[in-house]
């Protein structure tokens, strides 16, 4: 392999970004919560990756500064139930692993 074909393979090899990828920006996700844990203030969001159709599973914190949304109305963390279809726009803390930074609730209507 010369040079050149080494550089394009790279360059399309990182342009091929699954659901669960993040670069310094961060990642997003979408799926069903298959969790809440209001203690430890995380959820768990079940996805299925799209180059191999298998289910897997993430789980980001959710800070005070997480914005959180069903449709145009702002929600509290409290607000997300199991089940509910989600879509998380998230980034790494290498302390804490994942973190949301902004999670919208796709479920109509008020509970």
């Amino acid at each position: 392999m010369n040079k050149t074909s080494l550089i394009v393979f790279l360059l399309v090899l990182l342009s091929i970004s699954p659901v669960f990828a993040f670069d310094e920006a961060g990642g997003t996700v979408s799926g069903i919560v298959t969790d809440v844990d209001w203690v430890s203030s995380s959820l768990t969001v079940r996805y299925s990756d799209p180059y191999t159709r298998n289910a897997d599973e993430i789980t980001v914190r959710v800070s005070k500064e997480a914005t959180i949304n069903r449709g145009t109305k702002s929600i509290s963390f409290s607000d997300i139930r199991q089940s509910d279809r989600i879509v998380v726009i998230y980034y790494s803390d290498d302390l804490s692993g994942f973190k949301a930074r902004r999670i919208s609730d796709l479920n109509q209507g008020n509970r």
